[in-house]
């Protein structure tokens, strides 16, 4: 039963990533629950309300999204008491659950990350460092859709993924010089400078920034930097730290609707998934295996997509299904 101000959720699916293996490492320093429950955003139907819920009772059976932050319990189970304000409704032209919980975290990150500098627009530049992941894959493509100029850079290798993701140009991470590189781009300088990679050094990219510009840090949770104090203070140059767990009901709430407009126009790309099934118990992968399988080979990149109940059934007995740890390939 849920409690007054919650919904029941029958789950279809659930998402892990490496801020699970954060939360379990304490590499993050938060109040952790006992026992910890990963997993943090899932798509299910709303089954049961709350006496209390703000839910319409209208609303009761169509699927709904809800994304989780650590503590909220019993992510994984088949069902699932959410808290309405971490409710979001999908529109009825997705029909695919899974193109929600391989971006909700992503695009709630940017959400956050354009919070700290709204006046991103047609006329300033973003440079975005390390596109071979999650978050800076849909950061590239929210900055293009509101008419920024959009720098991105990654491996060689990943170059035509960038392009396809409408960056105006894609840079060697790996080239000693991709600071002045990027600065060449953009005369006026950078609006913001968004390490997404953690690889990045800082010292190198406050010559970069515009005044009055941003520095973005989103990963790096075991990295150290020496900055230009002098550059930054003078400039007005500004360093935002942020991490989704930090998110308010309102950032989630906006990085929802936003999220329902990528869905409705059916694009937005994102790097493949690892998907895995409950085994025969009916109980998820211990999370030891999903962190292992996420270090190593064509996982490293992957989002951990878990399916349940009905949702894992039927795709149990697709012809698509191989293996408790397939691999699927999520884009376009």
């Amino acid at each position: 039963m849920p409690s007054p101000d919650e919904v029941l959720l029958s789950c279809e699916l659930v998402s892990v990533n490496h801020v699970d293996t954060f939360v379990r490492s304490r590499a993050y320093r938060n109040t952790i629950p006992a026992p910890l429950i990963i997993g943090r955003d899932v798509v299910g139907t709303v089954e049961e309300l709350g006496n209390k819920s703000k839910v319409s009772s209208a609303d009761k059976g169509p699927r709904a999204s809800q994304w989780a932050t650590t503590g909220i319990r019993d992510t994984h189970p088949n069902l699932l008491s959410s808290p309405t304000n971490r409710l979001f409704h999908l529109p009825d032209t997705v029909s695919e659950p899974l193109d929600v919980v391989a971006t909700a975290h992503s695009l709630t990150t940017v959400q956050l990350a354009f919070t700290h500098a709204p006046n991103l627009g047609p006329d300033k530049c973003i440079f975005i460092g390390g596109t071979a992941g999650n978050v800076s894959t849909v950061a590239v493509q929210c900055a293009h859709s509101m008419g920024s100029r959009v720098i991105a850079s990654g491996p060689a290798a990943d170059h035509n993924w960038i392009w396809s993701l409408r960056a105006d140009q894609a840079l060697d991470c790996r080239d000693p010089h991709l600071p002045q590189k990027a600065s060449a781009q953009s005369p006026d300088g950078i609006y913001i400078w968004w390490d997404a990679s953690g690889h990045l050094i800082l010292s190198q990219a406050t010559d970069s920034v515009a005044h009055a510009g941003n520095i973005h840090l989103s990963t790096g949770i075991d990295k150290h930097s020496n900055l230009q104090v002098e550059t930054i203070y003078t400039r007005d140059i500004s360093i935002h730290g942020f991490a989704v767990f930090n998110a308010s009901d309102i950032q989630l709430r906006s990085a929802a609707l936003g999220l329902n407009e990528f869905l409705k126009r059916g694009s937005l790309r994102y790097r493949r998934t690892a998907e895995f099934f409950p085994g025969p118990d009916h109980t998820s992968p211990p999370a030891r295996r999903i962190g292992r399988c996420s270090r190593q080979g064509n996982h490293k990149r992957a989002r951990m997509i878990i399916y349940l109940g009905s949702s894992a059934e039927a795709h149990r007995e697709s012809s698509s299904y191989q293996s408790s740890a397939t691999l699927a390939a999520a884009m376009p």
